[in-house]
């Protein structure tokens, strides 16, 4: 076949097909004057969004559903990204979890009456959700129960059982029997609800989504766009991560004051309420106390607890992220390869119907089948000659290779030092523990983190003193023969070099004490221990570290004056504060005041 003089070959028509018809030529001028129509139309909505009314978000997202889905759908092989060939592992094996992507294309020329029907159809997609916010396609991915069990629906103030594949809505609540579960799937996030639990959706907005969590524990595992939040509001207090996971328990104490357990698993989380502001950040937890009104409330935080990481609740969660391709953070020493431990739950007083924190159903794995070969039939041969047995060498035992359990890790940067958390060991061989740094992400030419040796198991804590620039650590455990029984991955984080100033400290005298006032230090929560007020006669720099008195301390960080009854009169003191952060290997300073000479009448 030889090309037309148009360039395009020619096809034989085969029976049964239709032979190709060129293209003719598209009158342009009806389609340009429909798209100046369209802009002057977008124009004159943006100018009035801000008078104009919001849309129902469920009827936008309901219009979007429907358009969308005439569009066809290409199946994708689960290990396909783009044109890229198979994802990369992450740093701890787990593969990248698969995200979509848009890509441009030019358009092709469609008949006039069906290019007309698309673009009326997206300019009412764009008119209807996208001028309010200012962005196109402000409706939510699809919201669903997945994995259910025990579980009711309670909407527009009828309750029904909820079965998987159920289509949630704003208002919706969900509650779980004792013995129930369910998973939720909130766009591209997961809430997995415990036994027990009640949880009310408040927004589903995809760069929004808010959760109430009324009563039990839930597994939040966030996944938002970028710039986009996730909360959980919890009486006064609310819970916001932008893309983490963190495992919240509400209970109400006989006291009647609310106490809230939230377990940082990746990342952080941030915590917001009356008198309450923290960051909860990857390995530590914290307990949050609200009392009646006017009662301030309490927090405490610290690193997650040995106690904690032995809860099947977490290893089955755990389980789960991996089965979906998320990292599993700090749950990557106790992460099940097949199916879950049973649930540890807290005591429960006798007659009291235990609550099941067992979540989704994990499939074990199918052998492949094997198909038996028939025996082949033995054939005769010739019969050998014996000759004299050679005695074979006895052989030794084979050495056993020392198993290298995995541990987790966190490493927060904070003025002063890099704070380094790991999870404990759990080998009975245990002697000590060793972190390493190094400037390079491939973990070159490593160094010993100064004073990071430990030969107390539950000492798991260190810091990376006057740490400065780009690190990366990892902690490793060793048996007494030196070899090493378990290791973490690498965690990064850039020093902030030396301790923060914080401006001068006054001191005054009272009816027998010494009065001291300063502007409190502003730095993250997990950054702070407490406050020492440290004076010396001799020392015009009073430290802590170098052994000099404290006339009085607090852990409030808020805190902003103290008092003290105890230094010495008639002398001259040298005094300031200091903002320490303790951790299991040592204390080192996050902050401090100018000195201040004064005499203490």
């Amino acid at each position: 076949m030889r090309p037309d003089r148009f360039g395009r070959r020619r096809r034989t028509q085969q029976p049964g097909m239709s032979s190709l018809v060129p293209f003719e030529p598209v009158d342009m001028t009806g389609l340009e004057a429909l798209e100046g129509e369209l802009a002057t139309a977008g124009r004159h909505a943006r100018a009035e969004r801000y008078r104009a009314e919001w849309p129902d978000p469920l009827f936008a997202a309901s219009l979007r559903d429907r358009l969308v889905g005439q569009l066809p759908v290409a199946e994708v092989e689960p290990w396909a990204r783009g044109a890229a060939g198979p994802a990369e592992a992450l740093p701890d094996g787990t593969p990248e979890r698969l995200r979509p992507r848009v890509a441009r294309r030019a358009p092709g020329v469609m008949p006039a009456t069906r290019w007309t029907a698309a673009a009326i159809a997206a300019a009412l997609i764009v008119s209807v959700i996208g001028l309010g916010s200012g962005r196109l396609l402000h409706a939510p991915a699809a919201s669903r129960a997945g994995d259910v069990s025990a579980a009711r629906l309670i909407r527009d103030g009828s309750s029904t059982v909820l079965v998987a594949g159920t289509t949630l809505q704003v208002g919706d609540e969900i509650r779980t029997a004792d013995a129930g579960r369910a998973a939720l799937q909130l766009g591209t996030s997961q809430a997995r609800l415990a036994g027990a639990s009640d949880v009310a959706i408040r927004s589903l907005d995809a760069d929004e989504l808010v959760l109430e969590q009324l009563a039990g524990r839930v597994y939040h595992r966030v996944d938002v766009p970028t710039g986009g939040t996730y909360t959980v509001a919890t009486a006064a207090a609310s819970w916001t991560a932008h893309g983490t996971a963190f495992d919240l328990d509400r209970r109400v104490l006989p006291s009647h004051a609310d106490r809230m357990t939230v377990l940082a698993i990746e990342h952080s989380v941030g915590v917001a309420g009356p008198g309450v502001s923290a960051t909860v950040t990857e390995g530590r937890r914290a307990e949050l106390l609200l009392g009646a009104d006017g009662v301030a409330p309490d927090i405490a935080t610290g690193p997650i607890r040995s106690s904690d990481l032995a809860d099947g609740w977490l290893a089955a969660n755990a389980a789960l992220d991996r089965a979906s391709g998320f990292s599993v953070g700090v749950l990557v020493g106790i992460a099940p390869t097949d199916s879950p431990p049973t649930p540890s739950p807290e005591p429960t007083p006798a007659g009291t119907p235990v609550a099941s924190t067992q979540p989704f159903a994990i499939p074990t794995p199918i052998p492949p089948k094997v198909t038996p070969k028939a025996t082949p039939k033995p054939t005769a041969r010739p019969t050998a000659t014996p000759r004299p047995a050679t005695p074979a060498p006895t052989p030794g035992p084979t050495p056993t290779p020392t198993p290298i359990a995995p541990l987790a890790l966190t490493a927060s940067a904070c003025p002063g030092g890099t704070v380094l958390d790991w999870s404990a060991s759990l080998s009975g061989s245990f002697h000590h523990y060793k972190t390493l740094w190094s400037s390079s992400e491939t973990f070159s030419g490593a160094s010993l983190v100064s004073g990071s040796y430990s030969p107390y198991k539950a000492k798991t804590s260190g810091a990376d003193v006057n740490a400065t620039g780009a690190r990366w650590y990892r902690t490793y455990a060793y048996d007494s023969a030196n070899h090493v029984i378990g290791k973490s991955g690498t965690r990064s984080a850039t020093g902030m070099g030396l301790a923060d100033p914080m401006g001068t400290l006054t001191v005054t005298d009272g009816p027998g004490t010494t009065d001291f006032a300063w502007t409190p230090f502003g730095g993250s929560e997990g950054c702070f221990t407490y406050y020492k007020v440290v004076y010396s006669e001799t020392n015009p720099s009073p430290s802590y570290l170098d052994g000099d008195a404290y006339a009085t301390y607090t852990g409030d960080q808020s805190a902003s004056s103290a008092t003290s009854s105890t230094v010495p009169s008639g002398t001259t003191y040298w005094f300031r504060v200091q903002v320490l952060r303790a951790t299991d290997l040592g204390v080192f300073i996050v902050a401090e005041t100018d000195s201040v000479q004064h005499l203490v009448p």
